[in-house]
């Protein structure tokens, strides 16, 4: 399978333009207070992502939490 360069660079510099921007409120449930036990292996490193206020902090954009939590950990939260 052959790739044209130039339109792959192309469409990479124009999707950025596609994002719609969003209030984090009007994707979510920001809730606070429920962070389930840390000690718990079985609530840590899923395919949920995690934000701690202070890993969001300013920031305009977050695409990628620097921790995750597993179904059981989201249902203990």
């Amino acid at each position: 399978m052959s790739c044209d360069w130039r339109f792959l660079l192309n469409f990479l510099s124009l999707s950025r333009y596609a994002w719609e921007e969003r209030k984090l409120g009007e994707l979510s449930n920001i809730v606070g207070g429920g962070t389930q036990s840390t000690s718990n292996p079985e609530y840590w490193d899923g395919d949920i992502d995690w934000y701690a206020p202070a890993e969001i902090g300013e920031q305009s954009y977050v695409s990628k939490s620097k921790k995750t939590i597993t179904e059981l950990g989201l249902k203990k939260s």
